[in-house]
């Protein structure tokens, strides 16, 4: 198991969320290093728009680490969304059944899971009212 630091900071870019985020990946790990990397990296990607909803910014350091092109784009609507509709985020969101295969020239891989957003809420700004609804 990483230490807590390492798991908060991979390649040196701080993906923290604040205490009342919880983002549970819940799979095991691919033999392969270029598929259980591409797992890390999802992880990652998924730490890093939630910190930038918590940052209430798309130029967070981590977003930018960890997407590119369209999936930058994603992150960066995402992100917007939460910081248009006046939200951050609250509670714990659990991703399992993921899966991975890798293109036939081993260069890309592609990831897939479920999330169960059953505990996982909006939570307004100002307020700090959750969003069970």
């Amino acid at each position: 198991k990483k230490k807590k630091t390492e798991k908060n900071k991979p390649d040196g870019v701080d993906v923290s969320l604040p205490k009342d985020v919880n983002l549970v990946f819940d799979w095991d790990e691919p033999k392969a290093k270029n598929e259980a990397a591409a797992m890390d990296d999802a992880a990652n990607y998924l730490r890093a728009i939630y910190r930038g909803v918590a940052k209430r910014s798309t130029r967070d350091a981590a977003v930018t680490e960890y997407s590119t092109g369209d999936g930058l784009t994603y992150a960066k609507t995402q992100i917007d969304a939460w910081i248009d509709g006046g939200w951050t985020a609250t509670g714990t969101l659990r991703h399992y059944d993921a899966t991975t295969r890798s293109t036939a020239n081993g260069s890309s891989v592609e990831v897939a899971f479920c999330a169960d957003a059953g505990k996982f809420f909006g939570k307004e700004v100002k307020t700090k009212k959750i969003l069970t609804t």
